[in-house]
């Protein structure tokens, strides 16, 4: 239960003394109606957890570091990746054997948070990675991401976003609303539970070969001072 179900391991302390009340009906003093009536209760509680659909699920299981070395090998090695993931992680995975992969932190991840939240001062002052790009770490503004992803794009390093841990980046439905209509997305085959996709700059419309032709063209004006008309005499 404790490892399974981990949002309600806060209700273990409070077993003991339920198991303590829920057996008090059950005494060797009590009515023969008491006890059946308890039974009954209990025997109803349990069908309905077992029939809610509130009851508690298994969390699902996402393995992070099996993401990340799918995302490894289907992506280049220069490639900056938009993911939710950690430092350690990215720079054992991602950037092994000479890679050079550049991270995009979605949000901040629950060590930086709370970092950040209890203003703790860093115990090394050396400036961060060269290889992190915190341009979409903190709060999410529409225009300030989409001119870090069109820089990204600039610089001509392949782009790709993926959807591990997308559930701890309160921002990334807008995100993917964004890249979705500003961008053009291709889906990166992986076996995984997780998504990626690469993310190019948006092709611009063609205009048809016809369109042009097909447009009537205006008259020339007559000259200035050419009489109308006939023929001139």
């Amino acid at each position: 239960l404790a490892f399974f179900w981990q949002d309600v391991r806060f209700l273990m302390p409070a077993l003991p003394s339920l198991a303590v009340l829920a057996g008090v009906p059950f005494g060797a003093g009590r009515a023969r109606a008491t006890q059946l009536a308890a039974a009954a209760l209990g025997v109803a509680g349990l069908a309905l957890l077992a029939t809610s659909p509130e009851r508690p699920r298994r969390d699902p299981f996402v393995d992070e570091a099996g993401v990340l070395r799918q995302i490894a090998r289907r992506t280049e090695r220069d490639a900056v990746l938009l993911v939710r993931t950690n430092e350690h992680f990215f720079s054992l995975l991602l950037r092994a054997r000479g890679a050079d992969r550049v991270w995009v932190p979605l949000g901040l991840d629950e060590q930086a948070l709370a970092v950040r939240r209890l203003r703790i001062a860093p115990l090394d002052d050396s400036p961060p990675a060269p290889w992190i790009d915190r341009a979409l770490a903190s709060s999410f503004e529409q225009r300030r991401a989409e001119a870090a992803i069109r820089a990204l794009l600039r610089t001509g390093r392949p782009v790709y976003v993926s959807t591990l841990h997308q559930d701890r980046v309160p921002f990334f439905p807008r995100l993917m609303r964004l890249l979705g209509r500003r961008f053009t997305l291709e889906r990166v085959p992986i076996r995984a539970s997780a998504k990626a996709f690469r993310v190019r700059e948006r092709a611009a419309p063609r205009r048809r070969r016809g369109a042009a032709a097909a447009r009537p063209r205006t008259p020339p004006r007559a000259a200035a001072g050419a009489p109308r008309g006939g023929r001139c005499g």
